[in-house]
């Protein structure tokens, strides 16, 4: 049902199905059985939690070829394409600021930034820490598949990133030159990697490194290796 205030929305749907698992039956509708319930739930205009601090993102996408297979109505990359500017549009990309000794440009250090390495047989920035939405869309809309999945490379570039966020602090693409940035790796694959080990290990050298570290993974389909993904 509808939230009064806007937010939460839940729908619920039902239908019946003979016995529990030992066929014993549980509710009798008509002859019939156990009664299912499938709640869905819904975000309808949901407040946003305040951050004190900027975040840096590194979108890790796999582009190996079974990334063209179905996902529902669209294929999984197209499902990545899809979902970019829904999700840019939660951060908080503020304009460069003028620095008051030289007058140049530099980067806001309160502004959230997106970078996007992809992964197959081999591993590629494709931008690197970025504070302009449209360049990000852009080039994660514009991703090409090929080869297979190893995401240990994809992974440990995406360290590479955060541990040198403040190496170019007057590169109009820079970092965060305060690095006070929360650290975070956003992995998007549909596959079992080809090196799970090494993905591991990468891990456990990006949460040594970076111990505030965020890790976040979304899976598509059933062969994703669910135990690596956690």
């Amino acid at each position: 049902q509808q939230a009064d205030d806007g937010g939460l929305g839940i729908d619920t749907t039902a239908r019946a199905r003979a016995g529990d698992r030992n066929g014993n039956a549980i509710l009798t509708d008509r002859g019939q059985g156990l009664t299912t319930v499938t709640i869905t739930l819904e975000g309808q205009n949901c407040p946003t939690v305040p951050r004190e601090r900027p975040v840096d993102v590194v979108l890790v996408i796999d582009v190996s070829t079974s990334m063209n297979e179905d996902a529902g109505n669209t294929t999984r990359i197209e499902a990545v394409r899809n979902s970019a500017v829904p999700f840019l549009a939660r951060f908080n990309f503020l304009p460069d600021i003028r620095d008051s000794l030289t007058g140049d440009l530099i980067p806001n250090p309160q502004s959230d930034q997106v970078a996007v390495v992809v992964f197959s047989d081999s591993t590629e920035i494709i931008l690197d820490f970025n504070r302009d939405s449209n360049t990000i869309t852009t080039a994660i809309q514009t991703l090409s598949l090929r080869g297979g999945t190893n995401m240990a490379p994809g992974f440990q570039q995406a360290r590479y990133l955060l541990e040198g966020r403040n190496a170019s602090p007057n590169s109009s693409s820079a970092p965060n030159t305060t690095g006070d940035a929360l650290p975070v790796i956003v992995m998007l694959t549909d596959g079992e990697s080809a090196d799970a080990d090494e993905t591991r290990e990468q891990v456990r050298l990006a949460r040594i490194s970076l111990p505030e570290l965020q890790i976040v993974t979304i899976a598509f389909g059933e062969d994703a290796d669910s135990q690596l993904m956690e």
